[in-house]
């Protein structure tokens, strides 16, 4: 895995423009340090997991989803993107055709620590396939089963074994310091990608309007207004 660092959003999008092609795929994660890993694998589901287990919690998803949901899904790939939406553990890993959607990800968060994007490069595939039997990575474009989809871009990557983190030459991570973070965020939200139009929903826009309040961007007090005492 190659690692490079991006302090400014000028430096993060020269060294994107170096990638985006066709096939290259984006993974932004609030803090650095965390293994590239399906939420299936990661270490408090570790010790109960084995691929049997991972199809009863399907099941059971199944089972209970159905009264819930007006999209039925077709395919086991459809019900774990269901599910991966609703925050089932599964064995598919989020990332975004945008760049500047998983940058979003990267500094939105976790303002102490650093953040990264994740670049990796992945052939388009069939999108049918059995998602539980297969022997190399592939890549997933989901139905459109909520608005988020199509707002972050999203697609999902699985991996044959999803204990175990990704790695190879065909990923590149760029460092967010995380003193950066606030300014980026900043930015990013003048070009129009916020949690507002990521999450397109009543969820989305209070958020928005939280982090806009919490850190005074926009014209809260009216100029020349008496400050109020409490």
């Amino acid at each position: 895995m190659k690692i490079e660092e991006a302090e400014t959003l000028e430096a993060y999008l020269t060294l994107v423009d170096v990638l985006h092609q066709d096939g290259w795929i984006y993974r932004g994660v609030s803090d650095e340090s965390l293994p590239l890993l399906p939420k299936v694998g990661r270490d408090n589901f570790r010790p109960q997991y084995s691929v049997s287990s991972e199809r009863l919690l399907l099941r059971i998803f199944r089972q209970r989803a159905v009264r819930h949901v007006g999209f039925q899904p077709t395919s086991e790939l459809e019900w774990l993107a269901l599910g991966q939406h609703h925050g089932l553990p599964t064995r598919l890993l989020d990332w975004t055709n945008s760049p500047l959607v998983a940058l979003y990800f990267a500094v939105s968060e976790c303002p102490l620590s650093s953040g990264a994007v994740y670049c990796r490069h992945m052939s388009r595939g069939s999108n049918n396939f059995d998602p539980f039997g297969i022997t190399t990575s592939q890549k997933y474009y989901p139905p459109h089963i909520s608005p988020r989809i199509p707002a972050q871009h999203a697609l999902f990557s699985i991996e044959a074994d999803p204990t175990q983190p990704m790695i190879g030459d065909d990923i590149v991570k760029i460092n967010i310091p995380s003193s950066e973070k606030a300014k980026l965020r900043r930015r990013l939200a003048v070009l129009g990608f916020h949690h507002e139009s990521l999450f397109p929903d009543l969820d989305g826009s209070c958020a928005h309007l939280c982090w806009r309040f919490e850190n005074d961007i926009g014209a809260w007090r009216p100029k020349g207004a008496a400050e109020e005492v409490i």
